[in-house]
């Protein structure tokens, strides 16, 4: 029998921090992200997200580590070789594994015990390829979810958030009028009932079916709204032209966390968040008991460019307009900027805007 692999199946790293990778993770164990026809089901236990078959039982295991506070690893390890009384339960879909082998007949003949010797070498590998499935699958969508820097390489896709679709097109309309792509180029979207071909003026609160299409030059993006059960709204999503319309999903989607139309979950202890400090050096002249200084949240932006002095500025709670009065910039181009360098940083680093306090006038 194999013990616990001392290494993983395989691994992927991205440059987010551990809170909001391991968010996403908990986002999509939601039965609507279910895999089709796979009958993979993930359950959520910080710092694992296990896989489970309805066919097969428990696949492996996702284990999520912080390689330092804004960058986080996946691991994927494949549970051990099952044992003979472990197989039991499997019995009769390791048979159908075999019912095309060449050695069937042998099968057939031999003992109980040895049969259920291979039946655990099968039911070993089959988890092993449904792991590597679901990586496949995981890395697409956490590519949605604006995870890596790759489109996913599918076309359509689903998506819930809270409230009524007459809600999420009154909504879109909002983002879409003063919200443009990193080129400067205005994001046009109309709103129709299922089969219509006008367009609504007005939404009707009692909708519970649009159709929503975005268009940058031509159309690039559409999403059907549908209320579901329990109040809830299911987007279905069509990439119409890859790279437009990907590039306006990443704006919406982040528009619509920003006003917490889905939220993703928090890790349940703080403390996990973060590596521990590396012990004193012996050579660190550093005053006994005192705490070294953090580096500052635009310290951790590349230099490119006046790229950290506009993450400076941004805590500073400057507007984009200030913004691009000190960096002799258009608003909009302040704006895309900051977007970018969110998607690349995470909102640690270049956290949503808050609100800005009043100033008192004289």
């Amino acid at each position: 029998m194999l013990l616990e692999p001392l290494q993983p199946l395989d691994f992927d790293d991205f440059r987010q921090p551990l809170n909001r990778v391991w968010g996403c993770l908990d986002f999509l164990t939601s039965p609507v992200f279910q895999p089709p026809g796979s009958e993979l089901r993930g359950q959520a236990a910080f710092p694992e997200l296990t896989w489970h078959s309805n066919r097969y039982g428990k696949i492996g295991a996702i284990r999520v580590s912080a390689l330092n506070d804004r960058s986080t690893r996946l691991e994927y390890w494949p549970v051990p070789l099952p044992s003979v009384q472990e197989v039991i339960p499997f019995e009769s879909e390791a048979r159908n594994l075999l019912r095309d082998s060449p050695n069937r007949l042998h099968d057939l003949l031999c003992s109980v015990e040895e049969s259920r010797q291979r039946y655990a070498g099968l039911l070993f590998d089959v988890r092993l390829e449904q792991l590597r499935q679901a990586r496949i699958w995981l890395n697409e969508y956490l590519r949605i979810l604006g995870l890596g820097f790759a489109h996913p390489n599918f076309t359509e896709f689903v998506f819930p958030i809270k409230g009524l679709p007459a809600q999420f097109a009154m909504l879109v309309r909002d983002i879409t009028s003063s919200t443009t792509t990193p080129s400067g180029q205005k994001i046009n979207c109309q709103v129709h009932k299922p089969g219509s071909l006008f367009e609504f003026g007005g939404i009707p609160t009692n909708a519970n079916r649009l159709e929503v299409r975005f268009t940058v030059e031509k159309p690039c993006l559409e999403i059907r709204a549908s209320n579901l059960p329990d109040g809830t709204t299911l987007l279905r999503a069509s990439i119409l032209a890859e790279s437009k319309g990907w590039e306006v999903w990443g704006l919406l989607r982040d528009e619509m966390e920003r006003l917490q139309c889905f939220s993703l979950p928090s890790i349940p202890k703080q403390e996990d968040i973060f590596l521990p400090v590396a012990p004193q050096s012996p050579d660190d002249h550093s005053t006994a008991g005192e705490t070294p200084e953090s580096p500052k949240p635009w310290e951790l932006v590349d230099n490119e460019g006046d790229n950290q002095v506009l993450v400076e500025h941004w805590h500073n709670n400057l507007t984009c307009k200030e913004i691009a009065t000190k960096l002799g910039r258009s608003e909009k181009t302040i704006i895309n900027r900051i977007n970018l360098l969110r998607n690349r940083y995470g909102p640690e680093i270049v956290p949503y805007r808050r609100e800005i306090p009043k100033r008192r006038t004289t």
